[in-house]
Protein backbone atom coordinates (compact mmCIF):
# COMPACT_ATOMS: atom_id res chain seq x y z
CA UNK A 1 0.00 0.00 0.00
CA UNK A 2 2.86 2.47 0.62
CA UNK A 3 4.23 1.97 -2.35
CA UNK A 4 1.33 2.78 -4.32
CA UNK A 5 0.82 6.07 -2.54
CA UNK A 6 4.63 7.03 -3.60
CA UNK A 7 3.31 6.35 -7.27
CA UNK A 8 0.38 8.25 -7.02
CA UNK A 9 2.69 11.03 -5.74
CA UNK A 10 5.35 10.98 -7.82
CA UNK A 11 2.36 11.52 -10.72
CA UNK A 12 1.02 14.46 -8.76
CA UNK A 13 3.99 15.71 -7.84
CA UNK A 14 5.98 15.35 -11.74
CA UNK A 15 2.47 16.01 -13.43
CA UNK A 16 5.02 14.44 -16.45
CA UNK A 17 2.66 13.75 -18.79
CA UNK A 18 4.82 12.76 -21.68
CA UNK A 19 8.49 11.98 -20.98
CA UNK A 20 9.15 14.63 -23.98
CA UNK A 21 13.01 13.44 -24.82
CA UNK A 22 11.75 10.18 -25.98
CA UNK A 23 8.79 11.89 -27.73
CA UNK A 24 11.43 14.30 -29.49
CA UNK A 25 13.44 11.57 -30.79
CA UNK A 26 10.24 9.65 -32.19
CA UNK A 27 9.27 12.98 -33.92
CA UNK A 28 12.74 13.00 -35.69
CA UNK A 29 12.54 9.99 -37.45
CA UNK A 30 10.14 10.86 -40.64
CA UNK A 31 9.37 8.15 -42.94
CA UNK A 32 6.90 8.72 -46.21
CA UNK A 33 6.03 11.99 -45.19
CA UNK A 34 5.32 10.51 -41.24
CA UNK A 35 6.76 10.64 -38.28
CA UNK A 36 7.34 7.32 -35.86
CA UNK A 37 5.18 9.20 -33.34
CA UNK A 38 2.36 9.89 -36.12
CA UNK A 39 2.48 6.26 -37.04
CA UNK A 40 2.26 4.86 -33.52
CA UNK A 41 0.00 7.19 -31.81
CA UNK A 42 -3.02 5.85 -33.83
CA UNK A 43 -2.08 2.29 -32.85
CA UNK A 44 -1.60 2.68 -29.45
CA UNK A 45 -4.99 4.70 -29.16
CA UNK A 46 -6.72 2.05 -30.47
CA UNK A 47 -5.59 -0.66 -28.32
CA UNK A 48 -4.63 0.75 -24.83
CA UNK A 49 -8.52 1.18 -23.73
CA UNK A 50 -8.64 -2.82 -24.47
CA UNK A 51 -5.44 -3.18 -22.22
CA UNK A 52 -7.49 -1.00 -19.77
CA UNK A 53 -10.61 -3.23 -20.00
CA UNK A 54 -8.82 -5.98 -19.78
CA UNK A 55 -6.68 -4.93 -16.55
CA UNK A 56 -10.09 -3.77 -14.84
CA UNK A 57 -11.80 -7.02 -15.33
CA UNK A 58 -8.96 -9.29 -14.47
CA UNK A 59 -8.30 -7.01 -11.27
CA UNK A 60 -12.03 -7.53 -10.34
CA UNK A 61 -11.89 -11.13 -10.70
CA UNK A 62 -8.57 -10.99 -8.73
CA UNK A 63 -6.88 -13.08 -11.88
CA UNK A 64 -3.48 -12.23 -10.75
CA UNK A 65 -1.72 -13.05 -13.57
CA UNK A 66 -3.60 -12.10 -16.13
CA UNK A 67 -3.86 -8.20 -14.81
CA UNK A 68 -0.02 -8.56 -14.43
CA UNK A 69 0.27 -9.31 -17.78
CA UNK A 70 -1.55 -6.68 -19.51
CA UNK A 71 -0.26 -4.25 -17.08
CA UNK A 72 3.02 -5.56 -18.49
CA UNK A 73 1.70 -5.01 -21.88
CA UNK A 74 0.51 -1.28 -21.11
CA UNK A 75 4.01 -0.59 -19.38
CA UNK A 76 6.06 -1.53 -22.60
CA UNK A 77 4.17 0.37 -25.13
CA UNK A 78 3.32 3.74 -22.94
CA UNK A 79 7.06 3.30 -21.96
CA UNK A 80 8.04 2.97 -25.71
CA UNK A 81 6.39 6.47 -26.29
CA UNK A 82 7.25 8.23 -23.41
CA UNK A 83 3.59 8.02 -21.88
CA UNK A 84 5.33 8.35 -18.52
CA UNK A 85 2.32 8.69 -16.28
CA UNK A 86 0.71 5.34 -17.99
CA UNK A 87 4.01 3.99 -17.30
CA UNK A 88 4.26 4.69 -13.51
CA UNK A 89 0.69 3.35 -13.38
CA UNK A 90 0.96 0.53 -15.07
CA UNK A 91 4.65 -0.64 -13.63
CA UNK A 92 2.81 -0.47 -10.12
CA UNK A 93 -0.04 -2.39 -11.51
CA UNK A 94 2.27 -5.26 -12.74
CA UNK A 95 4.04 -5.17 -9.32
CA UNK A 96 1.00 -6.00 -7.43
CA UNK A 97 0.37 -8.70 -9.42
CA UNK A 98 4.28 -9.94 -9.30
CA UNK A 99 3.61 -10.24 -5.87
CA UNK A 100 0.20 -11.82 -6.09
CA UNK A 101 -1.89 -8.87 -4.62
CA UNK A 102 -4.62 -6.76 -5.68
CA UNK A 103 -3.40 -3.12 -6.72
CA UNK A 104 -5.27 -0.21 -5.18
CA UNK A 105 -8.10 0.77 -6.88
CA UNK A 106 -6.85 4.24 -7.03
CA UNK A 107 -4.38 3.11 -9.24
CA UNK A 108 -6.54 1.41 -12.03
CA UNK A 109 -9.58 4.42 -11.58
CA UNK A 110 -6.55 6.53 -12.85
CA UNK A 111 -5.67 4.68 -15.96
CA UNK A 112 -8.40 6.37 -18.31
CA UNK A 113 -7.57 9.68 -17.42
CA UNK A 114 -3.94 9.48 -17.69
CA UNK A 115 -4.75 7.74 -20.91
CA UNK A 116 -6.50 10.43 -22.41
CA UNK A 117 -3.87 13.47 -21.31
CA UNK A 118 -1.34 11.21 -23.30
CA UNK A 119 -3.62 11.18 -26.32
CA UNK A 120 -4.14 14.52 -25.99
CA UNK A 121 -0.62 15.94 -25.55
CA UNK A 122 0.52 13.37 -28.00
CA UNK A 123 -1.91 14.77 -30.89
CA UNK A 124 -0.62 18.12 -29.89
CA UNK A 125 3.07 17.14 -30.34
CA UNK A 126 2.09 15.52 -33.50
CA UNK A 127 -0.12 18.85 -35.09
CA UNK A 128 3.04 20.95 -33.81
CA UNK A 129 5.60 19.19 -35.84
CA UNK A 130 3.42 18.80 -38.86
Amino acid sequence: MFIIHLVLLKIMLTHKVIDRSIADQLLARKRNGLTVYERLIPLFEAETPILIDEIITHVNSASFDAFRSAAHKLKGSASVLGASELTELASAINLAGLNQELPDMALINALPGAFERFVSEARHLCGAKA
